[in-house]
Formats: structure tokens, sequence, C-alpha cells
């Protein structure tokens, strides 16, 4: 009985250690806390925004001039992930535009729509849409969009796909500097913006996928599931020996 129970447990390590793999690395990467240098991240575009405590705001009063832009992180390319994590967004009720690939020219763009998301064409069409409320003002998430060379557009809330459509119309495609990802802002209107804070930001010039994303990636085993082993092979030496005599 203690000779399967030690087999089984070396084999649970084994198991482990083999399938983990390393997480893809970010060609742009960015913390919103108290290390955050400004001078160290010149190709993040801040204007009327400004980091806090909580992470890095824009200006819901000042809108169409308060923004985050990644013109010069991303200023060209159909392929690529966005990774956003957020500490809050303070509204969710109708459209709350998330990323404007147009600079601010545009309603199509990445929305937060009731507590779900959409993403709009300039003519406020919906490309696809989640129906499902899955948001709730000032709570912790991470959104994150991707696109293939392909033009499949996919978005994912906290690791889960909400949706996914064919961008044959190039609506997510930046091809100059002036259509880059803006952040938590709206185009001169204004009546699609809201309050909220980013804690971070990842950029990689490749779509990832949903394993890429984190749900394929095994951890690490920890020092004690180490001794654990040391400690059934320990137990299944001592079997065979004592089997030998």
């Amino acid at each position: 009985m203690l000779y399967r129970a030690a087999i089984a447990s070396l084999i649970a390590i084994v198991g482990v250690h083999t399938t983990a793999q390393a997480a893809p690395v970010a060609d742009y990467s960015v913390q919103f806390d108290s290390s955050f240098n400004a001078a160290a991240n010149t190709q993040l575009t801040l204007v009327n925004a400004d980091v806090q405590a909580d992470g890095l705001h824009t200006n819901e009063a000042l809108w169409g001039t308060s923004s985050v832009s990644l013109a010069n992180v991303l200023s060209t390319g159909s392929e690529y992930t966005i990774s956003l994590d957020f500490a809050y967004v303070g509204r969710t009720d109708s459209s709350r535009k998330i990323l404007d690939f147009f600079g601010r020219s545009s309603e199509a763009g990445f929305y937060l729509n009731s507590g779900g998301f959409v993403f709009y064409d300039g003519l406020g069409h919906p490309q696809a849409e989640s129906f499902a409320s899955v948001l709730s003002p000032y709570e912790a998430f991470n959104v994150t969009v991707s696109r293939t060379s392909a033009g499949i557009f996919t978005a994912y809330f906290n690791g889960v796909e909400q949706l996914q459509f064919e961008d044959s119309a190039g609506l997510a495609v930046f091809n100059s500097p002036g259509f880059a990802a803006y952040i938590l802002t709206d185009e001169v209107d204004g009546y699609e913006i809201t309050n909220g804070a980013l804690t971070g930001i990842s950029v990689y010039k490749t779509a990832l996928s949903t394993s890429d994303l984190g749900g394929g990636i095994s951890p690490v085993p920890e020092p004690e599931s180490y001794a654990l082993a040391l400690a059934g092979l320990l137990t299944v030496g001592s079997l065979m020996k004592r089997r030998r005599a």
C-alpha cells in the first residue's frame, strides 16, 4: 500500500514538472505603482493622465484630451495582443469605451456594454458582442485583446473568451501612429467615457492563444513538492531492499 502511494506521488511530481512551460514574454510591459518611472517609459504617451496609489488614472472630465496612448508601442501592425489590468472602472452601464483604434476620431472600438463587451464599427454597428454581464463597477479585472495575421480579433475577460470576429475591414489594425490604441478615452463628444484606473499594460507583437494566456500553463513545483518526491524515493528504495531480503 505504502509502495503504491510513493509511486503515485512520484508520478504526480514528474507530471507537473514536465508540463510546466514558460509564460510568453511581453515586447512591452509596464506597471503603474510606486515604482513607475515616466522617463523609463517614453514609448507610452500620457495626456492629462497621472499615476496615483491605485494605478494610472485618466480624467473623465477632460474627454477627448485625457488619454493613454500606445502609439509608440504599436504604431503599425495587424497582429498583436494587448493585456490590460484594471484596478476598476467607475461605470459599466450602457456603452463605455475601453480601447480606441482610430485616434479618437471614430466610434469604432472595443467597449464595455452593460457589464459585457462589444466591438463597434465606425457607424455604431456591433461587429461582435457578449451578452452576459460579467463586470460590475469598482472591481479589479483583466481584459486582453488579440488580432491574428489572418484578421481574427478575440477579446478575453479574466482569461475567458467573450467575443470573436473576423476583422476583414481592418477596424483593429494599426496602420499609422494616429491609428493606435488609446485606453479609457473617447472621441470628442465624450458620451461613452468612464473613469477608471489601470494597474498594468502588456503588449505582445503576436497573437497569443488561450493556453498562452494562462489556461494551459502548469505551476512550477513548490519546494514542498520536491521534499515529497524525495521522501517517496527513499520509501521506494527501502521497500525494494526489504523485498530482496
